[in-house]
């Protein structure tokens, strides 16, 4: 009987634990450069890259899942900045696909080449202007070089 009731309990902490995270893809020309967990309130974290592979970057996608979308509710954008938390450029919501962001600023790509850290923030904004929802400003990792 206890057994049962430590199993038990471990299934329900687990599930906790996994509704607190978010996962991030980052894809390369398509291909799955890498992925990473940030958890809740995390200030720290993400993806190291090698500088060769993105010299000759193609099309950059980042994709969040987890709890941190929104739903409906809130419109998304991505938010990449630099050294001193400067705008770089501000990626909307590829139409029909939730969570998913196209980076298509070639200095973005020039800076990764470079080997620069590039930071990454969800933006989440009320759909409708009316609706009295805070807007919120979410960490999402670093994509930084080796």
């Amino acid at each position: 009987m206890n057994i049962k009731m430590m199993i038990a309990t471990l299934a329900i902490f687990s599930a906790f634990a996994v509704k607190a995270q978010d996962t991030v893809f980052v894809f390369n020309k398509g291909i799955l450069a890498g992925q990473y967990i940030i958890k809740a309130d995390q200030t720290a974290g993400g993806i190291t890259y090698k500088k060769k592979e993105y010299k000759k970057m193609g099309p950059l996608t980042i994709e969040i899942k987890g709890i941190h979308l929104g739903g409906a509710v809130y419109k998304r954008t991505l938010e990449l900045t630099g050294d001193k938390e400067t705008t770089l450029f501000i990626a909307d919501e590829t139409p029909h696909i939730k969570g998913q962001f196209e980076i298509t600023n070639k200095a973005i790509k020039q800076r990764m080449a470079k080997g620069r850290p590039v930071k990454l923030y969800l933006l989440l904004n009320p759909a409708n202007e009316r609706m009295k929802i805070v807007s919120k400003r979410l960490f999402m990792g670093t994509l930084s070089a080796k």
